[in-house]
């Protein structure tokens, strides 16, 4: 069911509850007086009988109740106006004078409802008497049923007729209404809202007016709700870009700080390659990666020949020059095959993962002939290198390879220098 149809259904039900409470309300009113109608006009049809009655007992014989054997219910004396009587109501009538008591007609019993008792006194030839009648209320109640079931039958019969009229037309009126207001409502721009201005044929209803500008009053809050939510929308969105872009650039800043000090933390500052710290980590985990997988493990540790002379004769500055350019060239000739660190001094370490002996042998004299043929800014620089090559063996340890390393770095110094030396350890096996 619609949000129409259940506002129609409500405004319905509540007019026709209005309805069917008035009409029970006056229908009420007029049971009510017809009630003490029919009451009134028992008593007047009972009394005119009761007198009626008591001229027949007046016109009769009986002169005394206490003299004469007669029974008035065996005489039928009475007969007519006793059955005249029972059916106005009338269930008992007794005779009594100052002496005796005698029934003219007594229907009483235990199945008859409460009874009245309505006393007729009168005289007859001096004597006092008085006629007592019990009548019932059946008759009454009877006829008051019958007028209220009338009553309850028409009610229903006006309250179909009217619920089929009013929902109808309230269907119809309401229909009209919502409509146009709903056809306005989907036309409005809520950046800039009009006026509602509704059905014209309602605006004479109150109502309906009190209706329009409520909605009116809404529409207009809603919409300079919507401007500072739009606004307060857009001074956030511009603090929210600006906190974003302040953090992006801390970030940015954060992260070249962190390059800075991983760079300062493994790269040796003047030669741009690994430190000796970097240097011995990548070792000890290069030496354990070959020990589990039993692969090959080269190194080579050079030593620049006659360095110092360098540095006294053309100075620190040129000194530096030349083992930055020493640094860049054996990056160019290992590439990826290996890790060139500075080990300290003058000094560098090659370590060559997976690469067997033969190899690292020839990558050594390659990087000594590259080095010797290097040229300078200076023509009277000459430089080159001692190296010191081997391989890591079956269960030797880290700190064995460089011990047996540098021993060969150092023969290849003592025994003429610009040469490469060669140790393959005591049984000449290394890892495979």
């Amino acid at each position: 069911m619609t949000k129409c149809a259940r506002f129609t259904h409500f405004v319905v039900c509540n007019i026709l509850g209005c309805y069917v409470t008035i009409s029970v309300i006056v229908y009420g009113a007029l049971l009510f007086a017809y009630h003490a109608e029919v009451q009134e006009k028992q008593k007047r049809q009972v009394d005119n009988t009761i007198y009626l009655l008591i001229q027949q007992i007046k016109d009769s014989s009986v002169t005394s109740l206490g003299s004469t054997d007669l029974s008035l219910d065996d005489s039928g004396l009475f007969f007519g106006v006793c059955h005249q009587l029972d059916r106005e109501g009338v269930k008992g009538i007794f005779l009594q004078s100052a002496d005796h008591y005698t029934p003219i007609l007594d229907h009483i019993n235990k199945e008859t409802s409460a009874l009245e008792t309505w006393v007729y006194p009168f005289s007859v030839r001096n004597q006092s008497m008085r006629l007592s009648a019990y009548v019932s209320n059946d008759k009454v109640w009877r006829v008051f049923i019958h007028r209220l079931l009338w009553y309850m039958g028409l009610l229903a019969i006006q309250t179909a007729i009217i619920y089929l009229l009013l929902y109808y037309f309230v269907v119809r009126g309401l229909g009209m209404a919502v409509s146009g207001i709903q056809q306005e409502l989907s036309q409005m721009n809520l950046d800039d809202p009009k006026r509602l201005y509704g059905n014209a044929k309602f605006l004479r209803f109150l109502e309906y007016q009190w209706i329009l500008n409520g909605m009116n009053k809404i529409i207009h809050g809603l919409a300079a709700s919507r401007r500072e939510l739009s606004e307060l929308n857009s001074q956030l969105e511009e603090k929210v870009a600006q906190k974003t872009q302040s953090l992006e650039e801390k970030n940015m800043t954060l992260v070249q700080l962190n390059k800075k000090l991983y760079t300062l933390a493994n790269t040796d500052s003047l030669t741009q390659v690994y430190n000796r710290t970097r240097f011995d980590l990548l070792f000890r985990e290069h030496v354990a990666m070959a020990e589990y997988k039993e692969t090959y493990l080269s190194l080579l540790l050079i030593d620049l020949d006659n360095f110092k002379r360098v540095n006294d004769q053309f100075g620190h500055q040129v000194g530096d020059h030349v083992l930055y350019v020493t640094a860049k060239l054996l990056e160019s000739v290992v590439m990826n095959d290996g890790i060139v660190a500075r080990w300290g001094g003058e000094e560098f370490a090659v370590l060559l993962p997976h690469i067997a002996i033969d190899q690292a042998q020839h990558i050594a004299e390659t990087l000594r002939q590259h080095l010797e043929e290097a040229s300078f800014d200076d023509p009277a620089i000459h430089i080159t290198m001692s190296v010191g090559v081997s391989q890591l063996l079956l269960g030797e340890s880290g700190m064995s390879l460089l011990k047996r390393t540098d021993a060969a770095m150092y023969q290849a110094k003592n025994t003429g220098r610009n040469q490469v030396i060669v140790d393959t350890g005591p049984d000449e096996k290394g890892i495979s």
